[in-house]
């Protein structure tokens, strides 16, 4: 029996205070942020109203349903510290996690759909914008009503009905999630100010070299800095060709703008500008979510599907945190090719940027007074799982005795012998291994390599060179072609028999890939994502997603060991950050190291090993 109970809150909400812009908590601590409704519903209880008014004594110790939880949790926090007694539950669980698990996507009213069948009315909710309680009308307010009840009654129905197909280590994660994103991250707000300072006069200084900065079109509207006509215009006046893309993530881009940046001085303004812009997002963002001195954030329990690695949420991703730092000597040198360092010094400071500043987002994060980081990644963990998956024995078995990984791969096919350590013997072959890392394992040609070393290096791979690497890989390892050839069998034999494919990983949870079907015209095999976008199945999108998913589990198996020993205050992929008193700092350090050094139960033959130190300040290694 179903002795769960839901809740649903609703809050006041409007165009320019919500939660992507300010965070949940920000926005949660705003003056004008009204909690004026909660719903409840399971057995015994059935009630809307005023969290003041609720039969909180109903629901006292009972296992809790919300579906996001995460947000429900701070407001029934926020209720507390406005002084509302409200009771506490046993448990609290999370159908909008349960339903990502469950490849379904998040949100209510498709997660009703899918799983049971019922449509819900979400036009209600939307008209609540830039109300409050006392704004709205007798009739709406009885919609009002009559929507947030049927939100709960849904979110207990899918727990009803499906909570028996949600693991309980799945559950342990979701939970876990909550606890850590609401724990958040201490900020160094004195150092977030201070390079949003130099920043936003390093912008200032770049717009000079825009020459459509200010620019206002026909309608009087003003032109944007990333407009791809006006950049098209630009460079038809100049005699270059555009590019055939202006997005940044796009390598067609980068490839585009060192070709061209010595000819064209707003080439090399608008890769810095949108370096500035990026950086200024983020620390404006960091400033903004940060109460009382700590930053929480949100993450995707399943944000992918197939992986259920996480993704970020609320407008601002710590996964996606920028990498490295940058400098206002970088800018320099960008906007002024050729000149000699102390004459960009000197340029920068007269235009009033400080020629010693930096920023380096990462550090923003810092312990608490008197506490240290512990800061530990898995070390090559996916070149780890595939040798694993693909069944590269010979590989392993160089790896659990101790080689590192582009040694043992490249002893493993056939490149090396000496028995002296590779990367004093032989620098350029191990350089050479290493590039083989980037996504070759996952299917890539020639030009995706290409791509992906520019992405993850920051330089350029010339195509020849990308393709005989390709090759090489090819030649070299055997054991992954044959794993993509089962896999694309799989694939195969599921389009011709109308049927989900089903893939088992060694941690005995399942990726299944539904609605797949092969297109006769374009040969190719398909499967519905998610929201039921017709997604290309091929064998480097399998393995990627087995491996990926593989090493999720790894990893989540370590940050559950970890939190019963420390507070974990983010994981990323393959990273985990504890905040621990420096009293305990060298014991928890050797802890964690333990814990992600230990091959997990399900895959003893997994060689895994990690990376740690103590930090005193959030900075890659």
């Amino acid at each position: 029996m179903n002795t769960s109970v839901a809740i649903d809150f609703e809050t006041t909400y409007s165009d320019t205070r919500d939660i992507k812009k300010l965070g949940s908590k920000a926005y949660l601590r705003h003056p004008e942020t009204d909690i004026y409704l909660v719903s409840m519903f399971g057995e015994g209880v059935e009630w809307v109203g005023h969290p003041k008014d609720a039969p909180w004594g109903l629901i006292e110790g009972r296992e809790w349903l919300s579906h996001n939880r995460s947000f429900d949790k701070l407001v029934w926090e926020e209720l507390k510290l406005r002084g509302l007694s409200v009771s506490s539950p046993s448990r609290w669980h999370c159908t909008a996690d349960m339903a990502a698990c469950l490849q379904v996507k998040r949100d209510l009213a498709t997660a009703s759909k899918v799983l049971l069948g019922v449509h819900l009315d979400k036009g209600v909710r939307n008209r609540m914008k830039n109300q409050t309680w006392e704004s709205m009308s007798p009739e709406f307010r009885v919609e009002a009503l009559d929507y947030a009840l049927d939100d709960s009654k849904a979110c207990w129905c899918l727990w009803d009905q499906y909570s028996h197909l949600w693991p309980e280590k799945e559950r342990l994660l979701s939970e876990h999630t909550s606890l850590m994103t609401c724990r958040g991250l201490r900020i160094n707000l004195d150092l977030v100010r201070k390079d949003i300072e130099w920043l936003q006069n390093a912008l200032v200084l770049v717009l000079k070299y825009i020459p459509w900065a200010g620019e206002v079109d026909a309608d009087g509207e003003e032109v944007k800095i990333g407009s791809a006509p006006r950049l098209r215009k630009e460079c038809l006046s100049l005699g270059i060709p555009a590019p055939e893309s202006t997005n940044v993530k796009d390598e067609r881009f980068g490839d585009w703008a060192d070709e061209y940046a010595d000819k064209a001085l707003f080439v090399a303004a608008i890769q810095q500008w949108r370096q500035i812009t990026r950086l200024l997002g983020f620390a404006n963002s960091c400033l903004k979510r940060t109460i009382d001195g700590r930053m929480s954030y949100a993450l995707k329990y399943c944000g992918s599907p197939h992986t259920r690695r996480w993704s970020g949420d609320e407008g601002l991703s710590v996964h996606n945190m920028p990498k490295g730092a940058y400098t206002a000597a970088e800018l320099g040198a960008a906007l002024w090719p050729g000149e000699l360092p102390q004459a960009i010094e000197e340029t920068l400071a007269a235009e009033g940027v400080d020629p010693e500043a930096e920023c380096n987002p990462r550090h923003y994060s810092i312990p608490e007074d008197g506490h240290v980081f512990i800061s530990a990644d898995l070390s090559q963990i996916e070149p780890r799982v595939l040798a694993l998956l693909s069944g590269q024995e010979k590989m392993l078995e160089l790896l659990r005795g101790g080689y590192e990984i582009y040694e043992a791969q490249a002893r493993a096919m056939g490149m090396y012998s000496a028995p002296t350590p590779l990367k004093e013997t032989d620098p350029d072959l191990r350089q050479t291994v290493k590039i083989l890392n980037l996504g070759l394992g996952y299917g890539l040609g020639g030009p995706g390599l290409a791509r992906s070393y520019r992405r993850n290096l920051g330089k350029k791979l010339p195509l020849s060179r990308a393709e005989q690497l390709k090759d090489l890989y090819r030649s070299k390892n055997k054991e992954v072609l044959n794993l993509w050839k089962r896999l694309s069998g799989a694939a195969s034999r599921a389009s011709s028999t109308d049927k989900e494919v089903e893939l088992e990983l060694p941690s005995g949870r399942s990726l299944f890939y539904y609605g797949v079907r092969k297109d006769a015209e374009a040969g190719v095999i398909g499967f519905v994502e998610r929201g039921g976008k017709i997604r290309k199945m091929w064998h480097g999108l399998l393995t990627e997603n087995m491996t990926q998913g593989t090493a999720r589990d790894v990893l989540t198996d370590m940050v559950l060991a970890i939190e019963r020993e420390m507070p974990v205050v983010l994981h990323v992929h393959d990273e985990v950050l504890a905040e621990v008193p420096i009293d305990r700092g060298e014991e928890g350090l050797a802890h964690v190291k333990e814990i992600m050094s230990t091959s997990p139960e399900w895959a003893p033959n997994l060689p895994v090993t990690c990376e740690a130190k103590l930090m005193d300040r959030y900075e890659k290694k």
